[in-house]
């Protein structure tokens, strides 16, 4: 029901043509050139060929003729007026449309970019070098944590700002592709309740993103730790507080 364009020229067809054809809403072009069909044309298609929502092609067909029996050109001049109609029709649509895309586009940025005032922003989309994350982790020296994608090295910037580096694992099952659409979304989002990515890695196999570093620790550390007294870290109220500005993170 989908389908749009249908082109059965030059194939030595014959008989007559299926009113079938007439029930898909979304076909605009049949191209039927070029074979010996006979008969009337289905009312249906004639009715779309006039109101402009079908282009019918159906020159050297010798015998196909009109419903009052009597071969008609006027169905091709319909075809050559729709052409000459919708052509220029939709390309105006997809001028403006692309335009109306490009204005929401440049405002959501706009609005993105201006959100946030901190210094994180200007590193947005920095592309680092594995030497370069040797350098900044002093070899991969602490690790903060380990997850699927990989494990999560502390390191520093050379303005001593101090990052995350998740490194991802060779035997990861994440793929390439599913790597750079990660990194490219992260890169475009901002909001508070979101860590705030800093650059990353695509060097080779050696893939990594830089986060900004959080220096309170894991969710997981405070939800299982034990103060002086042996009491949890966060109380209940704490805890519902941070479910719901990472429900807004997700939003």
């Amino acid at each position: 029901m989908a389908l749009q364009y249908l082109n059965l020229s030059n194939n030595k067809l014959t008989g007559s043509i299926p009113d079938a054809l007439s029930q898909l809403p979304s076909l605009t072009v049949v191209d039927l050139s070029g074979n010996q069909l006979s008969g009337s044309i289905p009312f249906g298609l004639l009715k779309r060929v006039q109101d402009g929502s079908l282009n019918l092609r159906y020159d050297n067909n010798p015998n196909i003729c009109t419903t009052d029996n009597s071969c008609q050109s006027a169905p091709k001049r319909n075809n050559k007026l729709a052409i000459y109609i919708a052509v220029p029709l939709v390309v105006v649509v997809v001028m403006v449309s692309l335009a109306v895309l490009l204005f929401f586009l440049v405002r959501q940025s706009q609005q993105v970019n201006g959100g946030r005032g901190d210094s994180s922003l200007q590193l947005e989309n920095r592309r680092f070098t594995y030497k370069q994350l040797d350098t900044i982790t002093r070899g991969f020296k602490r690790i903060l944590g380990r997850g699927g994608f990989g494990i999560v090295y502390h390191g520093f910037l050379e303005d001593d700002t101090q990052v995350a580096v998740k490194l991802r694992s060779r035997t990861s099952k994440q793929n390439v592709s599913v790597f750079l659409a990660e990194a490219q979304i992260l890169t475009q989002t901002h909001h508070k309740n979101l860590v705030s990515m800093i650059g990353y890695c695509k060097d080779g196999k050696d893939m990594a993103l830089v986060y900004e570093y959080m220096s309170e620790g894991t969710l997981q550390e405070h939800i299982t730790g034990r103060d002086d007294n042996g009491e949890g870290l966060l109380d209940w109220r704490k805890r519902l507080q941070i479910a719901l500005e990472s429900a807004k993170g997700f939003e």
